[in-house]
């Protein structure tokens, strides 16, 4: 399609799979949603509290201890093009998308008919809950290793393997 419409960007990317489409701003919503998370446990954790954690699509910021239930309690919202922005998310999303040389208004997707940012929120902390962990038994995979077997429950929109490299960091 850009062969021949080589500046329509927007009917290119519809001509993608809807799926497909979601999947990708979705994945950048996060992405800035996980940014924002990282500055506010920064902003409210003190450094020798502070885990950094690289990860493939940036550092992360785990915490060893939370100075207060504020952040537990703490939910943030994915960014949309009519997202109130307040505090305590309004700066850290502002500063973001600064350097990311994007505008909220950029959100509204202009050209897109059928492509949107969906509306979600999330706690900033999660706990997992039913949490257990299996004695050590020998790696079947890795001979000379151990395994254990971990099994938690997570709210909608959690990432098990996050919560698997914060216990092993």
């Amino acid at each position: 399609y850009l062969a021949t419409h080589p500046t329509d960007f927007a009917a290119a990317f519809e001509k993608l799979p809807r799926g497909l489409r979601l999947l990708l701003v979705s994945a950048y919503q996060s992405f800035l949603w996980n940014r924002v998370a990282c500055s506010l446990i920064g902003e409210h954790t003190l450094g020798d509290e502070q885990i950094p954690f690289e990860h493939e699509s940036g550092e992360l910021l785990f915490y060893s201890r939370l100075p207060t239930d504020a952040l537990l309690k703490m939910e943030v919202p994915a960014l949309r093009p009519n997202t109130e922005l307040v505090e305590p998310y309004a700066g850290p999303y502002e500063r973001i998308l600064a350097s990311e040389d994007v505008t909220q208004e950029g959100f509204r997707l202009k050209g897109l008919e059928a492509t949107y940012f969906p509306k979600s929120s999330r706690k900033l902390i999660l706990r997992p809950q039913d949490f257990s962990l299996s004695d050590p038994t020998p790696d079947t995979l890795n001979p000379g290793r151990l395994a254990v077997e971990l099994s938690c429950t997570l709210p909608s929109g959690a990432y098990a393997t996050l919560v698997v490299k914060r216990l092993m960091s």
